[in-house]
Parts: structure tokens; sequence; C-alpha cells
């Protein structure tokens, strides 16, 4: 395990490292490029585009995350609700919400884009049966917002499995005495169940903000980062700069910051987190 990570995770990050202080371009040696100091990570923070999409990713990251948790939770919450009650059928549901995990991510993009579509769309053609005119999710200024339903829809029941087992860990001897004591559910919520799965609620949030910073299939295939750069997050941009326009040393840059950013949010988080225990 030792060895594994030191040669697929370790070394490719120090080359990335050396990379962005040189001028390398593909087809070169790496030991053929020259040290250029500071400048790659210069022409990123003086760019525009890259504090665009910042921002963007930013309200990729929040509205998919906030998102999820919270219906996450609720629902998860339901079905422990009708598993206590012995409710006939509720295993179908626990069957259904797992399904979108099941599905590719390329095979979601795909199918979300038909879903979108302003011509044939079933989205749009529910919208016209309720006399609604047809809304352009794609091209306009709702593309975020349709690319963060998407992920939504495929996500969420990530969320559901990793809080619904938690949930079977809550000592039920806790929530009878709180019953016993006159606490309504509210309470009992708040001061027993999510106090006893706050770890779990915190690795599904820290594994789901790391998907989501480096997250492409869907974007790409969708909207390509469109329209304009209306949906282009750091991950795409960091694709098109290495691949589109071949710029490696900026795109190493890139990769660079963004794992940084990772870095030093988890190290945080875990730090609030284990200060709270």
């Amino acid at each position: 395990m030792i060895l594994f990570m030191v040669f697929m995770i370790i070394v490719p990050c120090l080359l990335l490292l050396y990379l962005s202080f040189t001028n390398w371009e593909m087809g070169q040696s790496f030991l053929s490029a020259k040290f250029v100091g500071l400048r790659n990570y210069a022409r990123l923070f003086n760019s525009p585009r890259f504090w665009e999409d910042s921002l963007t990713t930013f309200y990729w990251i929040f509205g998919c995350l906030t998102l999820e948790v919270f219906l996450g939770m609720g629902i998860a919450l339901l079905l422990k609700a009708a598993e206590d009650k012995k409710l006939v059928g509720y295993k179908a549901f626990d069957t259904l919400f797992l399904l979108p995990l099941a599905v590719a991510p390329v095979v979601t993009g795909v199918m979300w884009r038909f879903m979108y579509n302003g011509s044939y769309g079933i989205i749009n053609w529910f919208l016209k049966v309720f006399g609604i005119p047809p809304v352009d999710w794609l091209g306009g200024k709702h593309a975020l917002l349709s690319l963060i339903i998407t992920d939504v829809w495929e996500f969420t029941p990530l969320i559901i499995l990793l809080l619904f087992a938690a949930l079977q860990t809550v000592p039920s001897q806790l929530e009878e005495a709180a019953k016993i004591d006159g606490a309504g559910y509210w309470r009992r919520l708040t001061r027993i169940i999510i106090p006893s799965i706050k770890p779990v609620i915190f690795v599904a949030v820290i594994i789901r903000i790391m998907d989501l910073l480096r997250w492409l299939v869907t974007i790409f295939i969708m909207t390509g980062g469109g329209p304009g750069t209306r949906t282009e997050i750091l991950n795409v941009l960091l694709y098109y700069t290495a691949f589109w326009q071949f710029s490696m040393d900026k795109a190493s840059a890139l990769g660079i910051l963004m794992l940084s950013i990772g870095a030093v949010f988890a190290y945080i988080s875990m730090k609030v987190f284990l200060q709270k225990q």
C-alpha cells in the first residue's frame, strides 16, 4: 500500500508541482523544461476567466452540496421511520432511490441533455402541459441550475445510503428515554440523532466536495462549460487549458491550486470537526 501511494499518488503530485514552475510543453522532455518561477501562477491570478470559473465552482459546490445533504437526510429519515413502523413496501423505495447510482455518469449526461432539450425534451413537454412556456435549460441563465439538478439526481442516493446506514447505529434507548422525558421529534432530531451521526455527515460532505471540485463528465457532455463560460468550473478550465490550448505548464499550476484548495479545506474541516468532539 505504501509503494502504491508513493508511485501512484505522491510521485505524480511532485511531478505536477515541478512542471508548474517550468515552461514545459507537451512533447518535450521533462528535463528540457526551463524553470520560470511563479510565472504560471501569476498568469492564472491575472486571468479574469480563472476568477469567474472560481466563482462558478463555488456556486456549483454550494448548490449541489446543500440540496444533496438536506434531501439525503430527509429521505434517509423517512426510510428509517418507515422501517421502524414496518410499513409494507418501504424496501422497494429503498432500492428505487439507489438506482441513479447504478447509471454511468456518461449515460446520465446524455439522458439529461435529451430531457432538457428545448424542442423534444420531456421537461419542457411537462411545462407545456401546464401552460408554462418552454425554458432554454442548457443554453441560457438556467444552465448551471440544470447541471446542479442533474448532479443532485445522480448523487443524492449516495448521501441517502450513508446516512440511512448511520441512522441504524443511533441507540434506540436514547430516543426512548427522550420520549419519556417529553422531548418532541425535532428536539430528538437535533439533540440525539444528528449529533450521533455527525461523523458520517462529515465524511459524506468531504467526499462530495472532493468529487464536485474535480467533476467533469456530465458538465462536459451537457454544456461543455457553456453557454460561454457560464458552467465552466475549474476542472473544466483545467481540461481546456491542458488538452485544447496545450498549455501544460499553466494547467499544472491550476492543478496544484485545485489540489491545495482541496487539501486546505479538508484540513480546516478536520480541525473544526475534531474540536467539537
